[in-house]
């Protein structure tokens, strides 16, 4: 009995250190990754041979490209239009209304908005808000977090809706 406790722990003991090292391996090889940065220059080069060795770059030149990427975000923004969450006021006309403007209501995903879409191009657009109650997904619950939120106006009388 005092033979099987000892191998028990010795065997216990030699898997511990094996874990322990094969941890330390795959957290320490993580930092050995090599930064690679490629300079892209409109001037034709010369000869190898008649220019001054360059410099190695040093981990600065990636951040200089993150600064200047944020530019190009802001700008990208800026061009595109602001949705703002429909209110009592200004509620979601269903019949118009995309599928980006559809997932600002409370509970409606993607999924929902996208069945909704469906809904209105099947059965030619909503005639009331109740008929919303008739896409699969949407239940009591959901429909009474929406309800104030939405209208149905027809596109035909130039309303504009939102």
């Amino acid at each position: 009995m005092m033979k099987n406790k000892g191998i028990s722990w010795l065997i216990y003991c030699i898997m511990a250190v094996l874990c322990a090292f094969s941890l330390g391996w795959v957290l320490g090889s993580g930092g050995t990754h090599e930064t690679v940065t490629v300079q892209v220059s409109s001037q034709p080069q010369e000869t190898q041979a008649s220019q001054a060795p360059q410099e190695t770059q040093t981990p600065e030149a990636p951040e200089e490209i993150q600064e200047e990427a944020p530019l190009e975000l802001e700008e990208a923004e800026q061009q595109t239009p602001q949705l703002s969450a429909p209110t009592e006021e200004e509620p979601l006309n269903l019949n118009t209304a995309t599928q980006a403007e559809l997932e600002l209501l409370p509970g409606i995903g993607p999924v929902l908005a996208q069945a909704i879409l469906d809904y209105r191009d099947s059965f030619g657009g909503f005639s009331s808000k109740e008929q919303l109650k008739e896409v699969s997904g949407i239940g009591e619950k959901r429909y009474a977090a929406v309800e104030a939120l939405i209208t149905v106006e027809v596109e035909d009388e130039g309303t504009g809706g939102r």
